[in-house]
């Protein structure tokens, strides 16, 4: 039998590539297979690890699990079996439970915009069995991250973070294409909006999604919001015009008078 480790990742894409990257630098043993290269090999013989992540793709975690469960017939060993997905529950895994393996969904709360993610200190949401959670929650804390326990992973919960991640970073790709058009180079660009979008997360964790809402829709300024609309045309303000909706609706979370909402309300008509 070849040698035991800690953790064994199935899926080479980037967030099983940074998940490999981190837990090789807090020393723990790790090995990163292909997922499709293991689902190319008819019952591949698996190393003793402690835990198994699955981290391809969402339309193939299922085929994967089947697939884990049959090797888990001669592996010998019996670990923890996660899988990364965020809109996918636990129970995708039944083909592994059955064989007795203890399963879990642990996704974690980061944006993989390539196979080099820093992860600590970033957030797990973990859901499943409680053998599974324990040996995820001690991989996590090497980390120095935060495992949270919450049974509900699922699309309401998934798309809740795509609106924080994928909406901020389309506004982002926005606001640059807009600076650059004013002069401003791609490095500066990208150095601006970074260090803006740094300052709002530490005010998020520090103060809330609400009270860190800065700006002259939060504050009720009339004047320099209709400033910003009257220097924009075309897409552009329609852009503007939409964001600023959702921006309104949060201002009120902060307790934005319903004098200056109604004013703001009116100038953001189409």
């Amino acid at each position: 039998m070849s040698k035991a480790i800690d953790l064994l990742i199935i899926g080479r894409g980037r967030v099983g590539r940074s998940l490999g990257r981190a837990f090789r630098r807090a020393q723990r043993s790790v090995r990163i297979w292909s997922g499709r290269a293991f689902m190319a090999n008819p019952l591949p013989s698996l190393p003793p690890a402690s835990v198994i992540w699955i981290t391809v793709s969402d339309p193939h975690i299922e085929a994967v699990s089947r697939h884990l469960a049959s090797a888990l017939g001669k592996a010998g060993f019996l670990p923890s079996i996660a899988h990364a997905s965020g809109a996918l529950p636990p129970s995708v895994l039944w083909a592994c439970r059955e064989r007795g393996a203890p399963i879990a969904a642990a996704h974690p709360c980061l944006s993989f915009g390539s196979a080099r993610t820093p992860l600590k200190g970033g957030v797990f949401v973990l859901d499943g069995d409680p053998h599974a959670i324990d040996a995820l929650s001690r991989l996590i804390l090497d980390l120095e991250g935060k495992p949270i326990i919450k049974g509900i992973h699922g699309p309401r919960y998934h798309a809740a973070l795509a609106l924080a991640a994928n909406g901020s970073g389309a506004l982002a790709a926005l606001a640059s294409s807009a600076l650059e058009a004013m002069g401003f180079t791609p490095p500066e660009s990208r150095a601006i909006l970074s260090g803006l979008l740094h300052s709002l997360a530490l005010n998020i964790r520090r103060m809330g999604p609400a009270e860190a809402l800065t700006g002259p829709i939060a504050r009720g300024d009339v004047q320099t919001l209709a400033r910003h609309i009257e220097s924009l045309e075309g897409p552009d303000r329609n852009d503007y015009l939409a964001v600023s909706r959702l921006i309104l609706r949060a201002a009120l979370l902060r307790g934005l008078s319903q004098d200056a909402h109604s004013a703001i309300a009116s100038l953001l008509e189409p």
